[in-house]
């Protein structure tokens, strides 16, 4: 949701921390700030967006946000850092459940509040605690990590979000990804949760919520770097797409969905890949039920699963971390990316993605290695083999969707759940109306939206589908087909391969309405990476 870092040591704070945050942005980018102590107060610079160059703060202590947007408007006054007074600046991830308890505490003994950004409740009570972070753990309640800066001094509080101390030799680093220091600091130490630790220029002092001091070892941790762009030209998202086949090639999971009620959970791309599972499941004569994380507290499965499959990139989405913790069955199977996150800490089993860092806000690599994990846990692996070209998405279909309001996807079976995908990617990149459905859902209802012109992808890889294409381009819609043929004789064509399994067709399908969504949102001049209003890390 957002990113944190801080940096005390032997070298410029400013420098470091916008060197840290810089490898984070994806996690936020609507506003970023600095704090940095000079000797005598925390100098605070805040700017929209994430462009921290330029400024000529010094001082060797320091913390730095890139913020998404959660409590407060999208301004100045509302990003991080927040203050209280010369002495103290504070950095958070996350959400304060009791905010405006303390802040109508705080008001009644004369506290004045500046913005309505709940970090600023933070720094107040930080301020009082005079920097004591288990005053202040006692005090503040919610998921959610942070960074202050109190007199030059660095505390730091984890209470859900993943929170890292690096060391190197030149001073330390704190960060909510060690991406942000890994090729600064070799040493790492990851914070567990509901604890608080205290950094200086060489040390980390941690402790748990009671007070006690906790033994730690540092672990030695490699280099993290983005997936490369050979082509400078093409965004980050688009880049890791292109690397999915590398990784389905590699992959490897030594794990199987157990017998017995399984529930699996997720959400976006994570709640696809849950469908997945059930679908091939199914197919296996199995039944495993696929549960949206944001209703599984509030409106649980109506049977008792003996396993939950939680699936989350990040390790942190807020909605699949509720959904684990009302969950009461004893066994938790977790898939991520981050194998030190609060979810992977929840969990009896972690299945890693190994799919590396994932720059562009879209899942895409993750994903792919989702479904691949997925696949072969349900006894159907990726037969492997290269993805398609990615010129058989030509101009024709890219201009056709780069400029249309309202897009539909339609497939039947575990195309449908390739629909779902290919939808979502053209509303996260496109900032398009798009929906992905049943094929044979789209006459009950749905056609009645159909203009003139109308684009209408139609995945119909095993031809099964030529009454619904009809029925599109008799209202005049306009059929983009996906199949197997040469070339069928109506409406316009993409071509796929579509040997193998029902897992194999689907893996090319979702890879190429990725390519479509990534290409049709360049062409609208959209930002690929960081599209507006999202974030890659979804703590709430």
């Amino acid at each position: 949701m957002c990113s944190i870092a801080a940096y005390a040591g032997a070298l410029p704070a400013a420098r470091e921390i916008a060197e840290s945050l810089s490898h984070m942005a994806y996690r936020g980018y609507d506003s970023a700030g600095l704090s940095v102590w000079d000797g005598r107060r925390a100098n605070t610079v805040k700017v929209m967006g994430t462009d921290l160059s330029g400024n000529d703060m010094t001082g060797r202590a320091g913390i730095g946000q890139t913020r998404w947007a959660t409590h407060g408007a999208n301004d100045i006054i509302n990003a991080n850092p927040q203050v209280s007074g010369d002495a103290v600046a504070v950095v958070m991830n996350g959400t304060v459940s009791n905010y405006y308890e303390i802040k109508a505490d705080l008001e009644a003994r004369g506290c004045r509040f500046i913005s309505d950004n709940d970090t600023e409740c933070v720094a107040h009570v930080a301020g009082e605690a005079r920097g004591d972070m288990r005053a202040i753990m006692e005090t503040v309640q919610g998921r959610f990590s942070c960074i202050i800066l109190y007199n030059g001094r660095l505390g730091c509080i984890r209470r859900g979000p993943s929170l890292s101390i690096g060391k190197a030799k030149d001073g330390m680093h704190v960060a909510s990804d060690t991406m942000a220091f890994s090729t600064r600091a070799d040493m790492v130490y990851h914070m567990a949760n509901d604890t608080y630790a205290y950094v200086d220029h060489a040390t980390c002092r941690p402790y748990g919520s009671d007070g006690r001091p906790i033994a730690f070892r540092y672990e030695r941790v490699a280099p993290e770097v983005a997936t490369p762009r050979v082509d400078s030209a093409i965004s980050h998202t688009e880049a890791e797409l292109l690397d999915g086949s590398r990784l389905l090639a590699g992959l490897e999971c030594g794990w199987r969905v157990p017998d017995g009620d399984v529930v699996i959970t997720g959400s976006g791309s994570s709640y696809h890949a849950a469908l997945l599972a059930e679908h091939l499941m199914r197919l296996a004569g199995r039944r495993v039920e696929a549960f949206p994380a944001c209703e599984y507290a509030s409106h649980p499965p109506t049977k008792d699963a003996t396993t939950l499959v939680a699936i989350s990139q990040s390790g942190e989405t807020g909605d699949v971390l509720r959904a684990v913790e009302s969950y009461s069955g004893a066994d938790i199977v977790s898939v991520t990316n981050n194998t030190r996150s609060s979810l992977a800490a929840m969990s009896g089993r972690t299945i890693p993605l190994g799919c590396g860092p994932e720059i562009g806000v879209a899942a895409t690599k993750s994903f792919m290695a989702q479904a691949g994990i997925i696949m072969a846990a349900a006894g159907m692996p990726y037969g492997g083999g290269q993805m398609p070209d990615p010129g058989a998405i030509h101009s024709t279909v890219i201009d056709m969707v780069s400029g249309a309001p309202d897009i539909y996807i339609l497939g039947s079976g575990i195309q449908r759940v390739a629909a779902l995908e290919g939808a979502l990617k053209l509303k996260e990149l496109l900032y398009a109306h798009a929906e992905g459905m049943y094929a044979g859902e789209f006459k009950h209802g749905p056609l009645a939206m159909l203009e003139n012109g109308t684009p209408v992808i139609i995945l119909d890889a095993f031809g099964d589908s030529a009454d619904t294409i009809q029925e599109v381009m008799a209202r005049g819609g306009h059929a983009i087909v996906m199949s197997g043929d040469a070339r069928p004789p109506y409406g316009t064509h993409v071509k796929i391969d579509v040997s193998g399994g029902v897992q194999d067709v689907f893996m090319r399908e979702v890879w190429l309405l990725q390519m479509l969504a990534i290409r049709a949102a360049a062409a609208a001049r959209r930002n690929v990476d960081r599209p507006r209003n999202l974030a890659k890390c979804v703590t709430v």
